[in-house]
């Protein structure tokens, strides 16, 4: 049986990392690309002289305070918020000493910093990093089948799609997908009520789907709204960000926040179906 389960989940999790991956070249990264150029194009050009082994470089004026590789986005595919990299950082205010009308923007470089070039190499290792991850929820989604016996292409529709509300949808309503340059707060506030939203969302999809009793369902109702009466950690602290509403216009932010969504919820239906007829093929053999 476990054999038959990592299979199954390998299988699902590299049709649907490959899938998601195209979706994302074709609907998101062109949207994330814009983005990018309204964020290079608001950055002041930096003065660099040098601190020992390292390069700093000030720029004065009134930009937040942010730190180049330590800037805070969420992730372009709804999930948990991460702290990004080069290429794709939002400038943020962090809290700093000094007055509030005294910002500095800093850049450091690093000798040993790395990321990919655009183009293949960046598409290459989204691919890589969607097909892991991939198969992580695909073995949530098989073992689901595993422990009720059975997993017809319906049932590969529904967990999909529960799948999608639980990591994707329901957090996304109170955190949605951001662009990079957008405002945005504490990373791990963010972080925290995210991995709350999708602990209360699958234990309340699980009692509804899978709860014989009313009552429990009727709780696993509440469960689902409890992370957005808890709170949600979404309003900037940056003057500038505050000013702007973000570096990108808001018409491209909402295209994003559709685009991350229609690619999310295509790639949670693929999985599912794929998850299910390989585990019901496994099962047969």
């Amino acid at each position: 049986m476990l054999r038959r389960i990592l299979l199954a989940s390998i299988v699902a999790g590299a049709v649907g990392g490959i899938a998601l991956t195209a979706l994302q070249s074709g609907a998101v990264v062109p949207l994330l690309l814009s983005a990018e150029s309204y964020e290079s194009a608001a950055d002041p050009a930096p003065v660099a002289h040098r601190h020992g082994e390292l390069t700093h470089s000030h720029a004065s004026g009134a930009a937040p305070h942010g730190h180049d590789g330590h800037a805070l986005v969420v992730a372009g595919d709804g999930s948990a918020p991460t702290s990004s990299r080069a290429g794709g950082s939002a400038p943020t205010a962090a809290p700093g000493s000094g007055s509030e009308a005294h910002r500095h923007d800093h850049s450091h470089e690093h000798g040993s910093s790395w990321a990919p070039q655009d183009g293949i190499e960046r598409t290459f290792w989204t691919g890589v990093s969607n097909v892991a991850t991939a198969i992580g929820f695909a073995l949530l989604l098989v073992a689901v089948f595993a422990w009720r016996g059975s997993a017809t292409w319906r049932q590969g529709l529904l967990w999909g799609a529960a799948g999608f509300f639980v990591f994707f949808l329901n957090p996304a309503i109170g955190l949605r997908p951001e662009l990079p340059g957008a405002a945005a707060t504490d990373l791990l506030d963010r972080q925290v009520w995210w991995l709350l939203t999708v602990a209360c969302s699958a234990a309340g999809v699980g009692l509804l789907l899978l709860a014989p009793r009313a009552a429990a369902k009727a709780g696993g109702a509440v469960l689902l709204v409890v992370p957005h009466l808890a709170g949600v950690f979404h309003s900037p602290r940056s003057p500038v960000s505050e000013a702007l509403g973000g570096l990108a216009p808001e018409s491209l932010a909402q295209s994003f926040v559709v685009a991350a969504a229609a690619t999310n919820a295509a790639f949670w239906l693929v999985l599912g179906l794929v998850a299910a007829a390989a585990f019901s093929r496994l099962s047969r053999s």
